[in-house]
């Protein structure tokens, strides 16, 4: 038998949740996201505390969770690109979310955990000189929030008038990016509209990389507000 004392601490339960989104929406589009995102939060996050309770177990018995995780209570962390638009939203709908236990609220397993973290597509500088100025205090804002931000290597540059090269250069940046936000998720939440057309890395392109790398995607209809729940395995264009 292992000396238990010799062994790595138990690691704590988190999801890990990525979102992407389209960057222009309408005020229709704004309210369906807020609203849905509040559902989809909710949701998650009350499921996550029960799995961390091992609820409906045999009373008395310990939970057979606990023996791979450790006391602290679940958190549900959510990664973005700290862009404008749907970003922002995604983290102002995290900031907000409350979970209230059914009961035994001195439960610490009862209570769920927030945490939002970021992958830019290029240094922290260049990312926010790239903003809007009209949208930069609200970058900082976010900026500061995060418990860790991932800047990737990737060059930000729009001549006038366009050159080729710059511009692959930035499709190949925010290619990046979309893959390395994946690679940082269990569940990837997208939120757009299906029938406009979806750039380098933006919010469409990330749905169907993410299905091929077999993480399941909650997908969010911008036009009509609907959630649909999309396992890898699914057409996703048959939602």
């Amino acid at each position: 038998m292992p000396n238990t004392a010799s062994l790595p601490p138990r690691p704590r339960l988190v999801l890990r949740v990525g979102f992407a989104g389209n960057k222009s929406l309408s005020a229709d589009a704004e309210r369906r996201l807020r609203s849905a995102l509040r559902l989809i939060y909710a949701t998650v996050g009350k499921r996550l505390t029960a799995i961390a309770r091992a609820q409906h177990v045999e009373a008395g018995k310990k939970p057979r969770v606990a023996a791979y995780y450790s006391p602290d209570c679940p958190m549900l962390r959510v990664i973005t690109g700290l862009c404008e638009g749907a970003d922002t939203i995604a983290a102002d709908a995290l900031a907000t979310l409350r979970i209230v236990p059914d009961s035994d609220a001195a439960d610490p397993l009862a209570r769920l955990d927030t945490e939002l973290a970021a992958v830019l597509a290029f240094d922290l500088a260049s990312y926010r000189h790239s903003r809007p100025r009209a949208a930069r205090e609200r970058f900082d804002e976010q900026l500061r929030s995060c418990a860790w931000v991932l800047a990737l290597d990737g060059q930000f540059a729009k001549p006038d008038p366009p050159q080729t090269l710059a511009d692959n250069r930035r499709k190949r940046a925010y290619r990046a990016q979309s893959a390395f936000l994946l690679r940082q998720s269990d569940l990837m939440i997208i939120a757009a509209d299906p029938t406009a057309p979806s750039g380098a890395g933006g919010a469409i392109e990330t749905a169907r990389a993410a299905l091929r790398a077999s993480l399941p995607v909650v997908f969010i209809d911008l036009t009509t507000g609907t959630v649909t729940a999309i396992e890898p395995e699914d057409d996703f264009d048959a939602r």
